[in-house]
């Protein structure tokens, strides 16, 4: 399993979770390939040309280099470059990411009221809101997750709970299924925002939950919460 971060020329880079990334080694630590086996849209191939591209394992990045080369439909993107892992030593957690792309809707096991929520993933921000009218009692909750990317060690967010009765909760899980064990929860009662900086204990699923905490039936779409400036290590 590999991770690859991939950032064309003047745009934002994004990262993806691969089974394996056929590469060349030099053991003079010259010039080697790449062959990473993603299919791009249009739009993402007309701007793939010299995008640099990274690879990283169990160890850190342990490839690096550019695409040569727009590829055809279907076909793999080929990169040239240095197989940084044959000369450098790893680093320990060289890998962030702060895209949310990967996020998406939990739905707890029991239901919880889950239909009293909506969920959101935008901005570099994600929340959960009770809508309006709806009624929850002390302990319903919706969330999203991450799944998969890779093995987290810690996040850092700011966390935003502007009304009294939700809260936030963050888990993470060995499993696709589980709801793992909590590495957060925000206080009870209290608004305002926070900074946290908490670990994952390196697994691969990450959630968010929003949680009541007192029953509430909010006449505004002020009753959420908010976690912001994600970065995942």
């Amino acid at each position: 399993m590999a991770v690859v971060r991939i950032t064309p020329p003047g745009r934002g880079s994004r990262t993806y979770c691969i089974a394996d990334v056929p590469r060349t080694w030099d053991l003079d630590g010259g010039c080697a390939t790449a062959s990473v086996p993603i299919v791009l849209s249009a739009e993402e191939t007309e701007r793939i040309l010299f995008a640099r591209v990274e690879v990283f394992g169990e160890q850190g990045m342990d490839w690096s280099g550019f695409v040569w080369r727009r590829p055809r439909q279907g076909e793999p993107i080929e990169c040239a470059g240095q197989a940084v892992g044959l000369t450098l030593s790893p680093r320990s957690r060289a890998y962030a990411s702060r895209s949310l792309s990967g996020f998406m809707d939990w739905r707890w096991p029991g239901n919880y009221n889950d239909g009293a929520f909506d969920r959101r993933v935008s901005e570099g921000a994600l929340s959960v809101t009770q809508r309006p009218g709806t009624a929850c009692a002390s302990g319903d909750k919706a969330g999203l997750y991450l799944w998969g990317q890779t093995a987290w060690e810690r996040m850092t967010a700011t966390v935003n709970k502007p009304h009294p009765s939700m809260s936030l909760e963050i888990r993470s899980s060995a499993t696709y299924t589980g709801t793992g064990s909590r590495q957060y929860i925000s206080t009870a009662g209290s608004t305002g925002t926070t900074q946290i900086d908490i670990s994952l204990d390196g697994l691969p699923k990450v959630m968010v939950i929003g949680l009541i905490t007192a029953s509430s039936t909010p006449s505004r779409s002020d009753t959420y919460v908010e976690l912001s400036d994600i970065t995942l290590y």
